[in-house]
């Protein structure tokens, strides 16, 4: 609820500039009262204003191709392939004879969300600089039902080995026998614990990979 859409001040002259919001003629004054408000309430809008490299970065992290690994809904496994480049996302679903589906990437709240033909990914924006994401999919394509479904997912943004992928998929859900968990399904509480051997060998791998001799 900013009160100005410009401030400027000039020291060397003890001088300001300011306009009010939704308003168009600017104010000068020599005021120091009014200046000291003035920078007051500059020094407040700073604390909150980003620098264009910052916003233009903002969604750089995405920016790549990522591998996607699900079990469906008949427990096949699902591997799909997906580039981002800004907003615009393209997922190729190989185990679907290379279908593809366009989507969009949207920020809401801590969520980062895909909004796709396929279906909505999401996972949370803190999590958004880790090479491999556990990730939610609610979806009503490519299953026998026809009805919408959710699973949990790997996005990685390095190829995994089957194996792994395997091994990540069926420790991902809280299997206990309780009446209460019947309803929902949870991540398990145990997932960082978990992914925690996979990232440390995949990310060396990477550095090894990107790694150039002086």
């Amino acid at each position: 609820m900013k009160a100005y859409s410009n401030i400027i001040l000039i020291e060397d002259y003890n001088l300001a500039i300011s306009c009010r919001n939704g308003y168009y003629a600017h104010t000068v004054t020599k005021s120091l009262d009014k200046i000291l408000d003035l920078r007051k309430e500059y020094e407040i809008q700073k604390s909150y204003a980003k620098s264009l490299t910052h916003i233009l970065e903002a969604n750089k992290f995405l920016n790549n191709e990522w591998y996607l690994y699900a079990y469906d809904s008949n427990n096949d496994l699902l591997f799909a392939i997906i580039n981002i480049d800004g907003k615009e996302v393209s997922i190729v679903l190989k185990s679907h004879n290379n279908r593809e589906y366009k989507g969009t990437v949207y920020k809401v709240y801590r969520d980062i969300l895909l909004c796709t033909e396929l279906g909505i990914l999401k996972f949370k924006e803190s999590e958004k600089k880790k090479i491999i994401k556990i990730i939610s999919i609610l979806s009503d394509q490519d299953n026998s039902s026809e009805q919408p479904i959710i699973l949990f997912a790997i996005l990685s943004k390095v190829l995994l080995e089957e194996n792994d992928a395997d091994m990540i998929l069926s420790s991902l859900v809280i299997s206990e026998d309780n009446p209460s968990e019947k309803a929902s399904f949870k991540l398990s509480l145990r997932i960082d614990e978990i992914l925690k051997p996979f990232l440390l060998r995949y990310e060396k791998r990477e550095r090894e990979k990107n790694y150039k001799f002086p």
